[in-house]
Formats: structure tokens, C-alpha cells, sequence
């Protein structure tokens, strides 16, 4: 900073008016402030000779067209090689005359005045205050004029310190971080919003703070995880269905983010590695077209309800239709639309895995999934277009042979009968065990209401309802008579023509429970045939209150489990503890463990407590072979720092975990019988008796 006292008194600093960054602009007295505009630095030219250049507009004091007249106007011009930018400082007491070399005449205050913006000349050297210039040494401010800041954009939470990049510029030159500033941050772990300020040193001083986001997103896409597709140019909001109204032709919003099943959505990874994105787990999803419009349809097989999903360096994701090529756009006070696909930032958006339930009346499962599952209800609408009709409901085995159908029902109009199928095994045939009269008037054209419940007791319940009368007809059935329900729910029209619709399933479970028993026939309860409510599982489920869940699949290996947890473990329940009960039908050491630590890492991720459980011997001929294998299962889990249920040492003579106790198993000598899931449930006590 030059400063100068014109009256002798009053301070005052070389300046530019205006702050001009233009040429002619006249050279004035400014306030004496500590401003980025107020600072010059001088370029030796030669010798004795100097450029006086202004930080602020990188232009020079040069002498009006090189004059030398008393009075003539000083101003800013481009650096070049005129000798009317040059100058020689003279000493002068405390301070310098700043002479100019062409003209020999003095840097002036005209009139020496006191004012702020009196015009700077030159003037033949005197004595007076105002041709005194005192050079105050200052560095540039990092909060100043000409600095440009690039803060961090939005954040992925880690559960550790973010320090990301922050870009410093000052009158277009790029400091360097550490040697021009220093980083200091605030708040920079959990979710929400840290702060970081940059710091001048060596060369510089002063500091500037900003802030960015911290934001709990995801920067990979799980097929069958539910996400909140929020804006990246406005993290409070997220993606939603307009109306909360999904069906066909729904158009889409964006609103604030909150846990509501409308704000979420699914992602099924396709064959040719798109995405079909379904809204709430519905039987809808997001369709595209080449005009720019977006909206809800249901699923069907084309390309325009297939999304490329295209991440930034950021984990911010670019969604583009596979037919279209548009990408979603994001316009102000407008609803969402398809657009050329530019990279900006209004076309991006944050994944955020959904944390909430959904809640528990509608928690609709959007997969097809082949393994069993308790407390799930299954609905339809069937309208029969001639009495002459027969419409059956079921769940279809995977790899059953022919029309093998498990936990099924039909409804025969023409009969007047409901009935239950029984198709147990992989090679019975279907066959009708139970049938029942429905004891009202039957309408082709008229709508009747299907329900399926599958208890936590193992029991099948069936209503037929007509919602215009509540008019209904009841049908139950056990486990043994109805099947495991293993596969994908569907429905076939035997007879007639009928129209079904709103096929869907939903979770009775607790939506938040304390356990989730997931694994093989161990937990299935294979074996047991009638005696379902004596296996472990549902001894736990009545032990803790209903605050349970059953997930299993006779057979199942861990690879089956992490498909499971992949696609809708977490979104159907959220438990506070999870039972993973896999290895009886695993041979692979390295697969099974690559697979546990798989899902050990999603419990955690997911909130959920880890519970392992150790892989008994058997003595089929089929599966002795693998206990070698299974042994070694059995110690990995006992090392692995988990907690653990040891079933192993529960069914073997002497808690050995090697030698089997026979008179704990069934017939065929690999499934515990009532008995033994009796030990095991009394073992579990024993070591969980805390997680009431």
C-alpha cells in the first residue's frame, strides 16, 4: 500500500477510481482500508527504474501520453515498454518521491487535497506532504477482492474426517495448497454440514470460510436397493411421485425428503446391465419417451423403462434412458423431464440408501425371490368375465416340475368352491386338499378381493371377499398341507377368462425387529412336517413376542443369502440383530467365508448386529463327506470375534462339535428332530438371553 498525507494529516492510499480494471482509468486518492484494491507492487525495469502495477488490475501508472506539463493526469494503462511507466524513487524523511523518468516530475495530489478520489498528477518536486509516499508492506487477503474460492462440493459420509480439495485463486493465479494456505476444518465427520477455512501463509494472509455437505450417499448402484434420488443441486429434496398417487401415466415431483414410501425407489439391474427404477417397491416403474417426458407405467420389456446410470468423479449419478439417451433434469419450479445429457449439475443425483422402514401397512415387495418366508400377506383382484372361470393364486416352486404349485389357492366360479393346493415336493403333482363352498351369489364382470397370509405359526389363510357386500368366504391349511411357498407369486386363469390385477406382496413382519433368522432347512425346519411350531425358529419368534423374522430356503447356500440381503432384507426389516445360519449345504470353504464376511459387512452397513452359527455334522451318504469342510466352517466362526450360536456342539455327544448325538436327529440323520431345535433354542437362550 502506498500512503500519502496530502494536508499533512489525513491518510490516505493510492488507488484506482472506480476500482477500474480498464484502461485511461484515473490513478486517485482512496481511503486507507486493508483491501486487495489498494495493494501495488513495483517491477524493476532497469537499474534505477520501476513499474508501479496494481495487484487489483494488473495495469501500470503511466503519465498521461508521456507528458511532462505540471498537472498532467497519472492513470492505469497495459504494461508496455513506455518510458511514461516508469519511475525512480527518491528518499525523502521517512518517505519516497516517486519521480517519473521521462518527465522528472513528482507523483502529486492535486491541489493537495485531502478528499477521497482527488486526482493523482505530476507536478515539479517540492517539499510538500502530497508528493510524500510512504510503501506500507502488506500481503494479499485470501477474503479480499480478486480471490475465487472452488468450496468442496457435496461429501460421501465415511464415519471418518473429510478433508477434501478446496481451489484458491487471486486475480486468476491458482495458489497452492500448503505453501500459499493452509486447510482447517470443522464438523467434518458426522452427516450434515462441516465447514473448512482457508488460511493465508508465506505470501498471503487472512482467512475465509465455506462450507459443503455431508451426506450419507451411496456411489454404487445394489440391484434391489431402495434409494431417496436426491438432486445434487439441492440436497434437502429428493425425487417423488406426484400425488402419492402411483399408477400408470403418474407424473413425477420433487418435494423435501421425507420417509414416506412415495420418495423411494427401487433399482433391478437388467440382462444388458440398465436399471429398471420402481417407485416404493411398486408394480410400476419410471418410463421415458424421445419427447422429454417422464412418468409411471407398468413394467413392461422395452428400453424406454431401462436407465443407464452414469457416475461423476463425485459419486453423483447422471440417469439416462436407454431408448431416449435424455438424461433427468432438474428445472426450477418445474417438474422433472428428460434433456440432452450436458454433465451439468442439475442433471445429477445423490443415491441415499433408505435408513427408515417403509411403513408397515405398505411394504410392498417389488422382487421375485425363490426362498421362504413367514408373516407375508399376498393379494388380488379377480373380476371373472364369465361364471364359467377358474383363476388360480399361488406360489410356484423353483425347478418344480410340470404345474407343481406351492401354498395355492383357486377360486372355481363355476363350482362355487375355493380350494387349497398341496405341492410339497420338486416331483408331486399338484392336487387339491382342501375345498370349501363359497356361500354367496357368484357375477361374471364383478370384482372379488383375494387374500393369502402366511402366519408365523405356519398356517395359510385364505379370504375370497366381495367388496361390495363384504360378503366372505374362509380357508386355512398348515404347512404340511400347503407347502413352503418358495418361489414367485403369480396366478394362472385354469378355465374361463378372467382379468386379475394388483397382484402384490407385502411383510407382515415387525418392521423394525429384534431378530432375523435367516439360513437353510435348519431354520426353515425341514423335517419337522406338522410340527413347524417346535423348530427353533418359531420357539424364538413366540420367545421374543413376534418381534422376529423368518427368512429361509431348505438348501439354501451363502451365496443364496447374499442375493437375499442384496435385494430386500434391509428394506423389508430392519433388525436390530440378524442370524445368519448358512454353511450345511456349502462345500466351498473360500466361497463360504467370501460370502459370510459379504453379509456380515451389509448387517453391519445396515445397522444390524451380526449372530453366526456353527455347521453340525451328518451322516447321510450324500452329505458325511463334508464335515471335514464344515469343521473348518465351524472354527472360523468360533475365531472370527462374532458372537455365536454354537449348533454344533448343541447336537454332538459331549458338546464335541464332531461326534453326532443320533437320538437329536431325524430319520434322515442331517436335520435335528423336536428335540434337538429344542437344545438349540435352550443354547440360544443361554447366550442371547440379552437381546429381549
Amino acid at each position: 500500500m502506498f500512503e500519502v498525507c496530502p494536508d499533512g494529516l489525513t491518510q490516505r492510499a493510492l488507488a484506482i477510481r472506480g476500482n477500474s480494471m480498464e484502461d485511461y482509468a484515473d490513478i486517485i486518492t482512496g481511503s486507507f482500508t486493508e483491501a486487495n484494491v489498494r495493494l501495488f507492487y513495483i517491477e524493476n525495469v532497469s537499474g534505477i527504474y520501476y513499474r508501479i502495477r496494481s495487484l487489483h488490475s494488473g495495469k501500470c501508472l503511466q503519465v498521461t501520453s508521456n507528458k511532462t506539463a505540471d498537472g498532467t493526469k497519472v492513470r492505469q494503462k497495459t504494461a508496455g515498454t513506455t518510458t511514461a511507466q516508469q519511475w525512480i524513487f527518491v528518499k525523502s524523511g521517512k518517505g519516497y518521491k516517486i519521480i517519473g523518468r521521462a518527465s522528472g516530475k513528482a507523483l502529486n495530489v492535486a491541489g493537495g487535497s485531502a478528499d477521497t478520489g482527488a486526482t493523482l498528477e505530476i507536478r515539479t518536486p517540492s517539499d510538500a506532504p502530497s508528493q510524500v509516499w510512504y510503501p506500507r508492506a502488506r500481503l494479499p487477503m485470501l477474503a479480499g477482492a480478486g480471490v475465487s474460492v472452488a468450496w468442496p462440493d457435496t461429501q460421501c459420509y465415511t464415519g471418518k474426517e473429510i478433508t477434501p480439495d478446496v481451489a484458491v485463486t487471486i486475480y486468476g493465479k491458482k495458489l497452492v495448497a500448503n505453501a500459499d494456505y493452509t486447510l482447517a476444518f470443522a464438523n467434518n465427520v458426522k452427516v450434515g454440514m462441516a465447514s473448512v477455512t482457508v488460511i493465508g501463509r508465506n505470501g498471503y494472509r487472512g482467512r475465509q470460510t465455506g462450507t459443503f455437505a455431508i451426506f450419507n450417499y451411496k456411489t454404487a448402484v445394489e440391484s434391489g436397493g431402495v434409494y431417496y434420488l436426491v438432486p445434487k443441486t439441492g440436497t434437502k429434496l429428493s425425487l417423488a411421485v406426484a400425488g402419492n398417487s402411483v399408477k400408470n401415466n403418474a407424473a413425477l415431483c420433487l418435494a423435501e425428503r421425507t420417509n414416506t414410501k412415495y420418495k423411494k425407489f427401487t433399482f433391478l439391474k437388467t440382462t444388458d446391465g440398465t436399471y429398471k427404477i420402481l417407485p416404493c417397491n411398486s408394480l410400476y416403474c419410471l418410463e421415458g419417451d424421445d419427447g422429454g417426458g417422464i412418468k409411471l407405467y407398468k413394467q413392461l420389456n422395452n428400453g424406454y423403462q431401462r436407465w443407464r446410470m452414469v457416475k461423476d468423479s463425485s459419486g453423483a449419478f447422471s440417469i439416462v434412458n436407454r431408448n431416449a439417451g435424455l438424461a433427468l433434469t432438474v428445472r426450477s419450479g418445474t417438474a422433472p423431464v428428460l434433456a440432452a445429457r450436458t454433465g451439468a449439475d442439475n442433471q445429477k443425483f445423490l443415491l441415499m440408501k433408505s435408513s427408515e422402514e417403509f411403513p408397515g401397512e405398505t411394504a410392498y415387495l417389488g422382487q421375485i425371490y425363490n426362498h421362504y418366508v413367514e408373516l407375508i400377506e399376498m393379494t388380488a383382484d379377480i373380476t371373472p368375465k364369465t361364471t364359467n372361470t377358474k383363476v388360480s393364486i399361488f406360489k410356484q416352486e423353483a425347478g418344480a416340475n410340470g404345474d407343481n404349485r406351492c401354498s395355492g389357492v383357486y377360486v372355481d366360479f363355476a363350482r362355487k368352491k375355493i380350494g387349497l393346493y398341496k405341492g410339497f415336493g420338486m416331483n408331486e403333482t399338484r392336487k387339491s386338499l382342501i375345498e370349501n363352498d363359497i356361500p354367496f351369489d357368484v357375477k361374471p364382470g364383478h370384482l372379488y378381493q383375494v387374500s393369502m397370509v402366511r402366519a408365523a405359526d405356519c398356517q395359510l389363510f385364505f379370504s375370497l371377499v366381495d367388496p361390495a357386500t363384504w360378503d366372505v368366504v374362509y380357508l386355512y391349511g398348515s404347512f404340511l398341507e400347503t407347502g413352503r411357498a418358495w418361489g414367485k407369486f403369480e396366478y394362472k386363469v385354469d378355465k374361463g377368462s378372467a382379468t386379475v390385477t394388483s397382484l402384490k406382496e407385502r411383510s407382515l413382519a415387525n418392521t423394525r425387529p429384534l431378530l432375523a433368522m435367516v439360513g437353510d432347512s435348519y431354520i426353515e425346519g425341514y423335517a419337522l412336517d406338522v410340527a413347524q411350531e417346535k423348530r427353533y425358529s418359531a420357539l424364538l419368534l413366540k420367545y421374543l413376542k413376534g418381534s422376529a423374522y423368518v427368512c429361509a430356503k431348505g438348501g439354501a447356500k451363502s451365496a443364496n443369502g447374499v442375493v437375499w440381503f442384496n435385494q430386500y432384507l434391509f428394506e423389508t426389516v430392519r433388525p436390530k440383530y440378524i442370524l445368519l445360519s448358512f454353511g450345511m449345504n456349502d462345500n466351498d470353504f473360500d466361497k463360504w467365508l467370501s460370502n459370510m464376511q459379504k453379509m456380515i459387512a451389509l448387517a453391519e452397513e445396515n445397522g444390524a448386529t451380526p449372530i453366526l452359527v456353527t455347521i453340525p455334522p451328518n451322516a447321510t451318504e450324500t452329505k458325511a463327506y463334508m464335515n471335514d469342510v464344515h469343521l473348518k466352517m465351524s472354527a472360523w466362526v468360533r475365531a472370527s470375534g462374532y458372537r455365536y450360536l454354537d449348533v454344533a456342539k448343541v447336537l454332538t455327544k459331549n458338546h464335541d462339535g464332531v461326534t453326532m448325538n443320533k437320538a437329536l436327529y431325524s430319520i434322515d440323520l442331517m436335520h435335528p428332530n423336536e428335540e434337538g431345535h429344542r437344545k438349540i433354542y435352550d443354547e440360544f437362550l443361554q447366550r442371547f438371553g440379552d437381546i429381549r
